[in-house]
């Protein structure tokens, strides 16, 4: 997904919107919005970023009921707190003011929180993924990327089969 020169559309969009951009130096910056509600966070290194949020929604794809990373940033660090519910998934972002590692995610305070189907998050980050991977060194970021991708039309097919089936 291409980020928006202005929020736009995704001021009222009723799905998960998510654009990653890479800047000098490696940096990482990402966006969010769903039903309003928008956030703008950063990353020190976009390689360790984007790699440990793809891992953490490959968990939860996997059957993991939470998942966690952080993007570390001059001087503390977003933390993405993913707690699945069923199909759902909540995700909380908190940024902590300091990478001390016994700070609580309660010593931080919370820049975005809403509720999203599992589906939604996973296509949401795969389209964000796409366009900053040839910036990625990681070979294991572009192998979740396509395992997530492949996750996606597997559910795709399933969707499909299922409405084959009710049909008389």
């Amino acid at each position: 997904m291409v980020r928006p020169t202005q929020w736009g559309d995704w001021a009222s969009s009723q799905r998960l919107q998510l654009w990653c951009d890479v800047g000098p130096g490696g940096w990482a910056t990402a966006g969010l919005s769903l039903r309003g509600l928008r956030a703008v966070i950063s990353a020190q290194d976009v390689t360790a970023a984007l790699g440990d949020l793809l891992r953490a929604v490959s968990a939860l794809a996997a059957g993991a009921h939470d998942a966690r990373c952080a993007w570390a940033e001059d001087p503390g660090e977003f933390r993405w707190i993913l707690r699945r519910a069923g199909s759902a998934v909540l995700v909380r972002i908190v940024h902590v003011a300091s990478r001390v590692t016994d700070l609580l995610d309660d010593d931080g305070h919370t820049v975005w929180e809403g509720t999203v189907p599992l589906q939604d998050l996973v296509r949401a980050l795969v389209d964000a993924s796409r366009p900053v991977l040839e910036h990625v060194a990681d070979p294991i970021a572009h192998d979740e990327v396509d395992e997530l991708e492949a996750l996606l039309l597997s559910w795709r097919d399933e969707t499909v089969a299922g409405c084959a089936n009710r049909i008389p």
